[in-house]
């Protein structure tokens, strides 16, 4: 993940923290697309 973008997309989710324990807690999170935008477009 070398490119400007995809770091600014990780660089985002620095200081994102669990909002309960896994598994005791639903919330929607779009943090593994962010994750996801970054790896695609590293391969490109």
């Amino acid at each position: 993940m070398n490119t400007p973008r995809s770091r600014l997309r990780l660089r985002a989710l620095n200081g994102v923290k669990p909002l309960g324990a896994s598994g005791t807690r639903y919330a929607y999170t779009s943090a593994n697309y962010l994750i996801l935008a970054a790896a695609v477009e590293s391969t490109q």
